[in-house]
């Protein structure tokens, strides 16, 4: 995995996604809060994933591998805030699919794929200078 795969990879998926979601089609594939977010969360995730996909695609390795740690950060933390609090959270705020894992479980996901990637940018930046 490195940066610009990473950015590929994610930005189709959020493309997908947010696509899905905003067509009305996301909500139909499962009950799991992972597939019924907020409406403005897949427009967020429509856009994101269209602008990864404009930096993998034009974007210097330096950019690419920068704006790769925001989800390795963004999402490895909310991952792991929403598994560690999420049912707490979901009693407090009165906001039930917030004690669902699988959107904390996806965002870790993406979140340690993101880290994965950003860990090898050096090794994708060194390629770069040798050429």
């Amino acid at each position: 995995m490195n940066p610009r795969r990473f950015l590929f990879l994610s930005g189709t998926t959020l493309v997908a996604l947010g696509g899905l979601g905003v067509l009305g089609y996301l909500q139909r594939i499962s009950h799991a809060s992972l597939f019924r977010p907020p409406s403005w969360i897949n427009w967020v995730h429509l856009c994101v994933g269209m602008g990864a996909l404009a930096i993998a695609a034009r974007g210097t390795k330096r950019m690419q591998a920068g704006v790769v740690l925001f989800p390795a950060v963004l999402g490895t933390t909310m991952g792991l805030a929403g598994l560690a609090f999420g049912g707490v959270a979901a009693r407090r705020f009165d906001v039930p699919d917030l004690a669902d894992p699988s959107d904390h479980l996806a965002h870790l996901t993406v979140g340690l794929l993101a880290l994965w990637a950003w860990r090898e940018r050096s090794r994708d930046l060194r390629g770069a200078h040798s050429t």
